[in-house]
């Protein structure tokens, strides 16, 4: 297909004509290009949907059998019953004719049918839990993979438009939470639920078999029980939703203030305080929707309570009638009450069993929200080796649906040719690219490749530019290149040529572990040229059929970035590139150009056609004068044909400009008849090499005096702070007579594990940290007196149990203890109710606080911790988040289950002891086997739940990973490689759970069996003393109850020790933040001064953390006197971010000093310091809020106007008004949901708004086009009058707007002096200069 011929577009006034398309008519025509985004629907909550992504060989395997195993070892109960009848026929018939053998031989062999028994339930509870957990980690591995998969492939759409405040942070935290509920109520939760229920249902059973009027009577209420649960979901499901929902944004919060560059911003604008008061508002409705929650839960499950020992008594009034009315039998009335309180006692069992198959269930409806029905397989990129064509295209980002980005656009994007898209900033240009990716679909027209309409996700296209086009991903060097093979690994050899090609092997060997030096999550402490050559080393190996380059050398230095592009060029001949820059000079004069002007094709064609139109926009935009025009060369088939062959690889030398330049062997790679490339103009600049020791260290000279107060873009005067400091007593001083600071560096002793607290040793140390201890305390009686009311009623049941069994002759008697028991099932019930309540509402304030204080703990921490720190932004939420839930049970549950257990033992044991000590002593001579055994298996399953929490961890990392990143996995059709990491992880978190699945399932086996054998011991040995005479049979009955309700209820919590693993190891986690260091680098310092004197660095060295044999500064002297606008250029990577960097005080110089005045910038109040200067950061970094939000940021003194006024100063005010809710829509997490520049320039209006002193720009214009840069330095020209100003940049204008030039080579200042000067001078800066520096623009 042929291009479209030369189309100028334009009027005489050089604008776009009216579109053809009647969309362009206004702005509410655009309604019908919207199509509203699919639905997913919700499905119904069902108890077997969490079963519904269990594979069928899983369900075969594992589910059918754990099922089994459950109904039969919930059967074992009932047999209890059966065998309990015996003992109590024994002794009842003992009692109307004694007969010791006969007694002791009938309760022998009931003791020996419990010891079967206990090995059975042993067997099979050990066999049950072990599938059960598989069933559930298997369960929760399909739901990952499934919601991986889903959230993966969504559509941009989904990303742009969810829910408000919920970023990657906060899916990821959603995403750990809900498949962890998930794995829990699928696993051990619904098997207990099934043996519990198939307990009660057996019991219920053989009580019917023995009275069924009996047994209707104690079932009475059981209507009432269905309807309170009912109840309970019903209005707890609201508050659970809210609660998640408010979960998510807490974790989003967290996330964009501890990522790399967030912590930057956050420090800089000095907004803390502002995160904190954020993320505690958000934690704040947390606890007050968990306080409604727990509310819910404890009423309900106290009323429960009660209700079932309330119809317990009842069946007591009733059975002792029918007794002694002679219609039943004293033994099968004792029959159907064990049976029944057998039923009761595990329907109460089912109680925080239910609550966990509800958090599950309403987990698996939140996560299956997430689940597309119909998935598209994952296909390998279709070869695109033809003409690519967008036709008519109109297209409208989802979150600002009203308003069109391109308007009925066409371009032709020929096969195996280069083509140009050029035009101001917010022009539609990377939306092409966007388009080009698959990120979006166009709401009209079509993207057709060889004359079919395609979707080009499914295209071999990789995109390489800013920002989430040039990601770097949280693994070594080469692991973030040797992504680019998509298919087999790419060799050490293949990562090192590509490196070469883009200019970084030599400065990636300078790393101390080379290229396995870990990059960190999004390549931190990397220059943003650095990640931009990475990110086209990487692409080099991905090879794609079609390459989009988004101003992908943007950060780069001129001569790098010529050098760069023109190997990518030549690497790229003869296959499609498309390239969207504003550096006109990349542009020959026979390539293809389409000019974007809003949203419209404005021009197109050659530019040897365009330049001739003098009229033309483009033409205006090449008119600015440049020193230098690239030239482009054709290179041999050597380096085209690199899929066939290597690239002979050229000679290196090492270079007067470090690793940056490439020095050129390059006779082979030219002709003698070509003109010089940008190959060979590299090559003379790396002939020459300066005298640095020529450049010496002088002040300037123009001389010190105080400014005037800095002028802003206000129109009232700022208020700045006063300190006695402010006075300066020595100005007549010689400044050069200071030392650098003092830093004494203390050897670090060899890592070693930290040694891990016992759980009283845990709890004494996070005790200071409880807030409302009154209410703790509080709330620890209630669990006293809650553990105490269990032998109380077991006592009191004891004799309803006599009365009843020798004949219900006392009706007196019985009527007088069923009301006592029923009294004490109210209280119990109260209890019950207000311990969960009081003690989950304790644990949630303690929480709440911890998450507080850690966060502000972290927020605290110099930003070279950020740097080294193993955990990502995503882990550290995960801790903050996940694991304060998990923490929360350390307090809420472990410690009231310890006073809980620990107050029936005492009371038991006391009580059974003055009762009848003989029996009591034999009943309680297991409880240090269980002990015992309890110790040994919470060394097992501590050990197992922490290497779960890691693995886990690890599989909620690698889909934060994706999420955050999820455009530049796409830009580089990277899906699959990222879904086989997670799913990798995933696989080895399963693998895991399967090595500590059988020691978690013995664990509430051996509580099981326990249980029988204590049984089997009191029922002998009381058989014994009954036979002997030593103890009555109505003293045995209450040192039997005693003792077995005590045993039996303090023996669940043997099967309580994954869940103390759990909370006890998340507790840990959280401990190790909340002992993190407040005295830091950034909290020494305290003095205020003016800050209105000249910017020294005095010897300053600085190397980054963890690589201190890579120093980035090297004895660096400078001086900027105040009011001065200075310029600092120099290569990528030379260092020039990092003097921004240091004075910010976001790192302390290694060696030397830093000072404004005579103060040392470490001497100085690290907030007072911030509030006088403002940044402009290379990377813009804006947060999902609104915009002026945004440009506030960290400013609780801007009003409105303020940030209007700031808005216009950087030339932004404009498109914001464009926008639907203007100063009040939203940005996207990193301002994905606007342009580059676009960004730029809101961060430029975030600067200017603040009354600062001193205005540092760190490549402030690198995303803009001329028009706005233009527009931008006029304005940067009046905001600089009385402030100092720092302008990095690679940009001839800017430098040319600068009173002075600093040129930073090899970590030192190597020249100094006006443009003018140092390009007479024809130094380093005239050799920067002539390497590639281009028009105006460049």
């Amino acid at each position: 297909m042929q291009r479209p011929s030369l189309e100028i577009n334009v009027d005489v006034a050089g604008d776009a004509y009216e579109l053809r398309s009647p969309s362009c008519d206004s702005a509410t025509s655009t309604d019908f290009l919207i199509d509203a985004p699919p639905t997913t629907p919700v499905p119904t909550l069902s108890r077997w949907l969490l079963f519904s992504l269990l594979p069928r060989r899983q369900r075969l395997f594992f589910l059918v059998p754990a099922i089994i195993s459950s109904l039969f070892a919930g059967g074992i109960a009932p047999f209890m019953t059966i065998v309990i009848g015996h003992a109590f026929d024994a002794f009842s018939k003992f009692s109307a004719a004694p007969d010791k053998d006969f007694l002791t031989h009938r309760v022998g062999i009931v003791a020996l049918q419990l010891v079967g028994l206990a090995f059975g339930s042993f067997t099979l509870s050990s066999l049950t839990s072990y599938l059960w957990i598989l069933t559930g980690e298997h369960n929760v591995l399909a739901l990952r993979k499934r919601v991986y998969a889903s959230v993966a492939g969504k559509d941009m759409i989904w990303f742009d438009t969810r829910e408000e405040g919920v970023g990657a942070g906060g899916l990821t935290a959603q995403f750990t939470r809900e498949t962890d509920e998930v794995r829990s109520a699928s696993s051990l939760a619904t098997g207990r639920i099934i043996e519990y229920f198939t307990t009660c249902i057996a019991c219920l059973i053989l009580a019917f078999s023995r009275s069924p009027s009996l047994t209707l009577v104690v079932l009475s209420a059981v209507p009432i029980l269905v309807i309170i649960q009912a109840a309970s979901q019903a209005i707890a499901g609201p508050l659970l939703a809210k609660e998640r929902q408010q979960t998510a944004v807490a974790a989003t919060l967290v996330d964009r203030a501890l990522t790399s560059a967030g912590i930057s911003t956050v420090k800089a604008f000095n907004a803390a305080q502002h995160e904190q008061r954020a993320l505690g508002v958000v934690l704040d409705r947390i606890e007050s929707a968990v306080q409604k929650l727990v509310a819910v839960w404890g009423f309900t499950s106290g009323l429960a309570q009660f209700v079932m020992m309330g119809m317990f008594v009842q069946g007591f009034w009733f059975g002792a009638r029918i007794v002694n009315a002679g219609t039943l039998g004293a033994g099968d009335v004792m029959a159907v009450f064990w049976a029944c309180l057998m039923a009761t006692t595990n329907l109460q069992l089912c109680i925080p069993q239910l609550i966990l198959l509800a958090k599950g269930k309403f987990a698996l409806t939140s996560l299956l929200a997430l689940v597309d029905i119909h998935e598209a397989d994952e296909m390998p990129p279709v070869p695109c080796r033809a003409d690519i064509v967008l036709s008519d295209v109109s297209f409208a980002y989802p979150a600002r649906p009203a308003q069109l980005v391109l308007r009925a656009a066409t371009l032709v994007l020929p096969a195996r040719q280069t083509t140009f898209l050029v035009g101001p900033s917010g022009s539609g240009k990377s939306t092409v690219a966007h388009l080009l990716a698959g990120l979006y679909a166009p709401q009209s027209g079509s993207v057709a490749v060889d004359d079919r309409v395609m979707n080009p996700l499914a295209l071999d296209v990789a995109v390489v530019g800013q920002g989430h086009a040039c990601v770097l991903f949280d693994m070594s060097v080469h692991d973030n290149v040797a992504l680019g093979r998509l298919a087999g690994s790419a060799s050490r050899a293949e990562v090192e040529m590509a490196c070469r090609r883009v200019l970084m092997h030599e400065f990636i060997s300078g790393l101390p572990e080379g290229y396995d030096t870990m990059l960190g999550s999004g390549g931190t402490n990397l220059s943003g040229g650095q990640k931009q050559r990475l990110a086209l080393a990487r692409v080099m190996l991905r090879d794609p059929d079609v390459l989009v380059l988004d101003e992908a050398t943007s950060a780069l230095d001129p001569a790098s970035r010529v050098a760069v592009f023109d190997t990518v060029r030549c690497w790229r001949q003869g296959r499609t590139m498309i390239v969207i820059t504003h550096d006109l000079a990349q542009i020959g004069p026979t390539d293809f150009v389409y000019v974007l002007k809003d949203g419209c094709v404005a021009e197109s064609g050659c530019r040897s056609d365009l330049d001739s139109y003098v009229c033309g926009i483009f033409s205006g935009m090449a008119d600015a004068p440049t020193p230098h025009k690239a030239t482009y060369l054709e290179l041999p088939e050597l380096i085209v044909s690199e899929k066939k062959q290597h690239m002979d690889e050229p000679t290196w030398r090492p270079l007067p400009f470090g690793h940056l330049f490439l020095a050129a062997d390059v006779p082979n790679l030219t002709s003698a008849t070509a003109p010089p490339s940008a190959l060979t103009r590299v090559a003379r600049v790396a002939q020459f090499s300066p005298n640095i020791p020529a450049f010496r260290w002088h002040r300037t000279p123009s001389p010190w005096k105080p400014l005037p107060l800095p002028s802003t873009v206000f129109t009232r005067p700022p208020s700045l702070r006063f300190t006695p400091s402010s006075f300066d007593l020595g100005l007549n001083k010689e400044q050069d007579a200071f030392s650098g600071d003092i830093k004494v560096h203390i050897a670090s002793s060899p890592s070693t594990p930290e040694a891990a607290f016992s759980i009283w040793g845990l709890l004494r140390e996070i005790y200071p940290t409880v807030p409302h201890k009154p209410l703790v305390l509080f709330g620890l009686v209630v669990c006293v007196l809650s553990g105490a009311a269990t032998p109380v009623f077991s006592f009191l049941l004891s004799r309803l149990l006599f009365e009843v069994s020798t004949g219900a002759h006392n009706t007196a008697t019985i009527n007088k203890y069923g009301l006592i028991v029923l009294a004490v099932a109210a209280t119990d019930g109260l209890l019950m109710g207000l311990k969960y309540f009081v003690m989950q509402v304790a644990a949630m304030a303690w929480v709440t606080r911890l998450r507080k204080t850690a966060f502000a703990r972290v927020m605290r921490q110099d930003k070279r911790w950020f740097d080294v720190r193993a955990e990502s932004a995503g882990a550290l939420g995960s801790v903050l988040i996940k694991d304060g839930d998990d923490a929360r049970e350390l307090l809420a549950s472990v410690a009231g289950q310890f006073l809980v257990v620990g107050a029936m033992f005492s009371v038991g044991l006391v009580w059974a002891l003055l009762k009848g000590w003989q029996l009591a002593l034999v009943g309680f001579a297991i409880v240090p086997v269980f002990g015992a055994t309890m110790a040994a298996q919470t060394g097992f399953v501590a050990r197992c739940e922490m290497r779960n929490k890691r693995a886990r961890e690890d599989v909620a990392a690698r889909y934060y990973e994706t999420i955050s990143n999820i455009r530049g996995i796409r830009c580089m059709r990277f899906e699959g490689t990222f879904r086989a990491q997670f799913e990798k992880a995933a696989d080895g978190a399963v693998a895991v759970a399967q090595k500590g699945a059988f020691v978690e399932g013995c664990t509430y086996g051996v509580a099981c069996g326990l249980i029988y054998l204590a049984e089997a011991l009191l029922f002998y040995f009381g058989a014994v003393l009954v036979g002997r005479g030593t103890y009555t049979y109505l003293q045995m009955v209450q040192v039997l109850n005693l003792v077995v309700f005590t045993v039996t209820i303090g023996s669940q919590l043997m099967a309580f020790t994954q869940r103390i693993a759990k909370s006890v190891e998340a507790t840990r986690d959280f401990s190790r933040l909340l002992r993190l260091p407040t005295r830091t680098d950034e909290s020494d310092g305290f003095l205020c001064p003016r800050l209105d004197g000249p910017i020294t660095f005095h010897d300053v060295g600085f190397s980054y953390p963890g690589r201190a044999g890579a120093p980035v500064l090297q004895n660096i002297n400078m001086e900027i006197q105040p009011g001065e606008c200075v310029a600092i250029v120099g290569a990528s990577g030379s260092g020039k971010s990092t003097i921004a960097a240091l004075l910010q005080r976001l790192y302390e110089p290694s060696y030397g000093a830093v000072s404004i005045g005579l103060d040392t910038l470490r001497s100085t109040d690290v907030v007072h310091l911030r509030q006088h200067v403002s940044i402009v950061s290379q990377q813009p970094t804006l947060f999902d809020a609104t915009i002026s939000e945004n440009i506030s940021y960290g400013s609780d003194t801007l009003s409105s106007d303020d940030v209007q006024r700031a808005a216009q100063a950087a030339n932004v005010h404009e498109f914001i008004m464009t926008l639907p809710q203007g100063y009040d829509t939203l940005v996207g997490e990193n301002a994905s949901l606007i342009s580059g520049g676009q960004a730029q320039r809101l961060q430029i209006a975030r600067a200017l708004a603040r009354p600062s002193k001193i205005l540092i720009l760190d490549e402030c214009t690198s995303a803009l086009d001329d028009a706005n840069q233009a527009v931008v330095l006029d304005t940067i020209r009046q905001a600089k009058l009385g402030r100092t100003t720092v302008m990095i940049t690679h940009k001839i204008p800017v430098m040319m707007m600068c009173d002075r030039i600093l040129v930073v080579h090899e970590g030192r200042i190597a020249e100094q002096g006006s443009y003018d000067e140092l390009m007479r001078r024809s130094g380093v800066f005239s050799a920067l200069v002539n390497g590639g520096e281009v028009a105006g623009s460049a």
